[in-house]
């Protein structure tokens, strides 16, 4: 039953991609699937890559990663701007803690011109690719791209990678056919030093259970955030990351999916 759901919510995800695509990109996104499928039979690359244009923002998508659903959830669901007031808007400075591809951080480019974005990504082949996608848009003046973990303090960060994924996760999360790495990290209160930032006016925090770390090496960020959208990996990780936010004075929280959107009054950013 279960297998059964999971087949038809797939479906439905790549029906709905397929509907949002232009003419030439839907016939790029049926070859995009034939040359997954053959790669997941045979584990041979008939082509290792190709363009795919969805909402005009153009990435190269590597067979075989997925990274075609990352994009559904970005740029056609637009899951981290459901909310109005999570939209950028000019002016804003925007960070992008868990960028991957730059999916979130190029559907923020296409709203405004005027904006200053931060993508974060310390998964080193991810970031390659997020760079990339930067440069195939010419969005580099707007958005800049950062190699480096978020977590609870500076030091250095171990985390488990796959050949056939872009995350970059828990050493507890995968199950097989994972390698463990180790990458620089900052918690978010030295990133924004470091960055020069004085006030965060969009946050966006998805890092594959790493959250709640993130969330505590943040004391003087949160102060200086208004709005937070952060992804929880349990219900038990949500809950820790509801203590901190309502201890950091976020009063407004939604939860959507797996989603926590957070906002506070102007009045009380410090």
């Amino acid at each position: 039953m279960r297998n059964n759901l999971l087949k038809n919510e797939r479906l439905s995800t790549v029906l709905h991609m397929f509907h949002a695509l232009t003419l030439l990109n839907k016939f790029r996104f049926l070859l995009l699937t034939v040359l997954s499928l053959f790669f997941k039979l045979t584990r041979k690359h008939l082509i290792r890559q190709l363009r795919l244009e969805v909402d005009q923002i153009a990435y190269n998508v590597k067979i075989g990663l997925g990274e075609w659903k990352i994009i559904y959830e970005n740029n056609v669901l637009c899951q981290y701007m459901a909310l109005a007031e999570f939209r950028p808007k000019a002016g804003n400075i925007c960070i992008d803690i868990g960028a991957n591809i730059g999916a979130t951080s190029l559907g923020w480019w296409r709203t405004s011109s005027h904006l200053k974005i931060i993508a974060v990504e310390p998964h080193p082949l991810t970031f390659k690719r997020l760079k990339r996608n930067i440069e195939l848009n010419n969005a580099g003046q707007i958005i800049k791209p950062s190699m480096v973990a978020i977590g609870k303090k500076d030091g250095i960060l171990t985390m488990q990678i796959s050949d056939e994924g872009t995350m970059a996760m828990r050493p507890d999360t995968y199950q097989t056919g994972a390698k463990e790495i180790t990458v620089p990290s900052l918690s978010l209160d030295s990133f924004i030093a470091n960055e020069a930032i004085d006030r965060i006016d969009l946050l966006k925090i998805d890092i594959e259970g790493f959250e709640v770390e993130a969330l505590l090496g943040a004391t003087e960020a949160m102060k200086q955030t208004r709005r937070l959208v952060i992804e929880f990996h349990s219900n038990l990780l949500r809950d820790k990351c509801l203590l901190i936010l309502k201890d950091s004075g976020f009063d407004q929280i939604t939860e959507m999916g797996s989603l926590l959107f957070c906002t506070r009054p102007d009045d009380h950013l410090m």
